[in-house]
């Protein structure tokens, strides 16, 4: 049995007010547990928000309306943390915000695992978007996965945010980011990322955008006007698989990959979905995963298809022309 243990990082000199009551969205999606432990006694220090006790990888969103004022990168001795300031310049902390690989207790999840893609400093967010998950990072690795939560006035006083968690509304997913100038969304809600690849690909005189969805989406390919006009949309592999895919973009082909679960299978597509030819860069039993790019490495003019296993499998290289043919292979 794990012992829990509710940890303390000093942000400021602690000076306890009298608790109030903030007008919050509860900063965790699902379920926890809490009590009013603000002010607890710890080792050498007192304890400045309420740790509301989890499992690894609930969404962590934003209680308010506000900026984010600081982002912890890279991993700080007491975890990942970031704080939101609101309108009234009320802070609100976040702390050991998870940094293992999805799965494990390894601690190497890196940031991508903590945050949420577009947290980082002076970035607005709205009450109930998504900025992390759950975890145990920093002094909290023997702990019980928790969210220790601050909420400090703006003269930096810590007071328990207990009352507030009471009275905050509990929402069931996270609120959709908004769209900002010059962003473009090219799966609109999914949150699973997306791999992307530049190139022309149309004839004309100017560089389309190409994306593959990222892992727990559907294998489709989006092309893209740098205005973000869809040009076109398909799907590389079959609409079932999930694994997310890989693109590319080879002297106006598209090149996709399939990601893990799916066979090491490189196709070639023209822009309008179109398919071109294709070939197993692997062994047909791999489900791995294969990362691919294409450049052209001989000085011909024609670009080449490069190929590499992901996952766990030996690190092999391989070049292929884009009829398929193996030109070179190494480790």
């Amino acid at each position: 049995m794990k012992l829990v243990i509710c940890l303390f990082f000093t942000l400021a000199p602690l000076t306890v007010t009298a608790a109030e009551i903030r007008d919050i969205i509860f900063p965790v999606i699902g379920s926890v547990s809490y009590t009013d432990d603000f002010g607890a006694p710890r080792s050498g220090h007192t304890h400045e928000g309420n740790d509301l006790l989890g499992s690894k990888g609930l969404p962590l969103i934003a209680a308010v309306d506000g900026t984010i004022r600081y982002v912890a990168w890279p991993e700080p001795d007491y975890g990942y943390y970031v704080s939101i300031t609101d309108k009234d310049g009320y802070r609100y902390v976040y702390i050991h915000i998870n940094n293992d690989t999805p799965g494990t207790d390894d601690g190497n999840g890196g940031g991508i695992n903590a945050y949420a893609p577009y947290v980082e400093s002076s970035y607005p967010v709205k009450a109930g978007q998504l900025i992390g998950w759950m975890g145990d990072s920093g002094n909290a690795e023997s702990t019980t996965p928790h969210l220790h939560f601050e909420i400090r006035t703006p003269d930096g006083e810590a007071f328990s945010p207990y009352n507030s968690l009471q009275t905050a509304e509990h929402i069931s997913s996270p609120v959709v980011a908004e769209q900002l100038d010059g962003e473009l969304l090219p799966y609109g809600e999914f949150t699973g990322g997306a791999q992307v690849a530049l190139g022309n690909i149309d004839g004309d005189t100017a560089i389309e955008l190409v994306t593959g969805t990222g892992s727990g989406g559907g294998p489709q390919v989006r092309v893209f006007e740098r205005t973000g006009d869809v040009i076109s949309s398909f799907f590389a592999y079959d609409e079932q698989f999930h694994g997310g895919i890989d693109v590319a973009v080879a002297d106006g082909l598209i090149v996709t990959a399939a990601g893990p679960g799916g066979g090491p299978h490189i196709r070639l597509f023209r822009a309008n979905g179109k398919p071109v030819r294709g070939w197993f860069a692997y062994d047909q039993s791999f489900r791995g995963g294969v990362s691919v790019t294409a450049a052209d490495l001989d000085g011909d003019g024609k670009s080449e298809i490069i190929t590499a296993p992901k996952g766990s499998a030996a690190p092999l290289v391989r070049v292929f022309t884009q009829r398929g043919k193996l030109l070179h292979e190494f480790y």
